[in-house]
């Protein structure tokens, strides 16, 4: 999850919209979907297969990092936060919220 949520993040950081709340929803849902699933099965059969499983999900999570990618179009409206902090610029708490 921490290398989802920073992805997220980095996909936001470069002005491309990720409905954040939505995503972690789908995916509480298919947690608990795959864990009735697998569940059933390791039941129904033997927990050796548990390290198998864990494999094949971890292949399934390489193949979606490695085609989760900036657009090639993809507007970049980052903010350049280093050049704010050597510059000194300090923000109110209240254009802090707002920014």
């Amino acid at each position: 999850m921490p290398l989802m949520n920073a992805m997220a993040f980095m996909f936001e950081y470069h002005g491309i919209e990720v409905n954040y709340g939505l995503a972690r929803g789908l995916g509480s849902i298919a947690y608990a979907v795959t864990s009735l699933i697998l569940g059933n099965i390791v039941n129904m059969y033997d927990a050796l297969l548990i390290p198998i499983f864990y494999i094949i999900f971890s292949a399934l999570m390489y193949i979606v990092v490695r085609i989760y990618v900036l657009p090639k179009n993809y507007q970049d409206t980052k903010v350049d936060v280093e050049k704010e902090i050597i510059e000194g610029k300090k923000l109110s708490f209240i254009a802090f919220c707002t920014k």
